[in-house]
């Protein structure tokens, strides 16, 4: 029995390091991260702006965490998770 529960722990435990590495994107657990994940916000002034931004900068939908319109701005706000290393290309008002 102990030997079953002690190769169950070995499976897990490879298991789990196999996540890390994977979600560090290293194939080794001694390489440190040099990212992390940011919650980040823009504001652009038309539907097509944010459509743009979101297609050069190669957003995933899964990191859009949230896109709203303030009326009283009349502006579109997104919220997204992003590298805190990666600077978003942005077009300016009248581009």
């Amino acid at each position: 029995m102990q030997i079953i529960i002690k190769l169950a722990d070995n499976i897990l435990e490879d298991s789990f390091a196999k996540t890390r590495n994977k979600i560090a994107g290293s194939s080794s657990s001694s390489k440190k991260i040099n990212h992390m994940i940011i919650l980040k916000s823009d504001s652009f002034s038309s539907h097509k702006t944010l459509t743009r931004f979101i297609n050069e900068n190669l957003i995933k939908r899964e990191d859009i965490l949230k896109i709203t319109y303030e009326e009283s701005t009349s502006f579109y706000i997104i919220f997204f998770y992003g590298e805190d290393s990666v600077e978003e290309i942005t077009h300016g008002l009248f581009s």
